[in-house]
């Protein structure tokens, strides 16, 4: 029987990305009642994630070795408005994750905090295949290698999936060790699946082995459970 890590009562401790001086202690008393990371959205006010007024985000969550977790979320009033006639919110919630974590790679965040850890949520990771590949054309570009599997790992990136992703192609790409699933608990949307964790680790396409880290070491890790 495959050990799986349940989702933990109090995942994601919010810091009041308004008042950045309050972050490390804001962040501290969330990590004290429970939390096990800090959420963010893929777009915060008009800056990229990458911006240097959130270094003292990074800054905390490093010193407190918690991780700093993406959402499919937007917190741009102007992207809002741009997509306020999208159907289902796919480009203007999800879409703006994706480009969060290449963002995130492409101006060099976890070189810059090299004991930060990061996870990129609710969005599947069908997307990643695509993300790493022009990652490395753009390295190869630059007179610098990427090794897609290894990403991932050295910057230490973690990505949830779903069970609809095509896991084996993802996995063949990006790597089995940084990979986690959440049920979305709570929600009522298309990332909510109450069984996931079941459904992820009696996949027929996956080996016990890779299953068991999706469903249960790779979180640990992630979360210092």
């Amino acid at each position: 029987m495959l050990e799986t890590v349940r989702q933990p009562p109090a995942l994601g401790g919010v810091v009041p990305l308004l008042s950045t001086d309050q972050v490390y202690e804001e962040a501290r008393q969330a990590r004290e009642n429970g939390a096990v990371g800090i959420y963010m959205r893929g777009s915060e006010g008009e800056r990229l994630l990458s911006d240097p007024y959130f270094y003292p985000v990074y800054d905390a969550a490093e010193k407190l070795d918690i991780p700093v977790c993406i959402h499919s979320s937007n917190g741009s009033p102007v992207l809002y408005d741009y997509y306020k006639y999208e159907t289902v919110g796919f480009s203007k919630f999800k879409l703006v994750v994706v480009g969060a974590f290449h963002t995130i790679i492409m101006d060099r965040i976890p070189e810059r905090f090299p004991k930060l850890k990061m996870a990129f949520l609710e969005v599947g990771s069908q997307w990643l295949p695509y993300a790493l590949s022009d990652l490395y054309k753009r390295e190869h570009m630059a007179g610098r290698e990427m090794n897609k599997k290894e990403l991932l790992a050295r910057n230490r990136i973690w990505v949830g999936c779903e069970t609809n992703d095509d896991l084996p192609y993802v996995i063949d790409t990006a790597g089995e060790d940084h990979l986690v699933v959440g049920t979305d608990y709570g929600h009522a949307d298309s990332a909510t699946e109450l069984l996931a964790l079941d459904g992820v680790a009696n996949d027929p396409r996956l080996s016990p082995e890779v299953a068991a880290k999706i469903t249960g070491g790779n979180a640990r890790a992630l979360y210092n459970l």
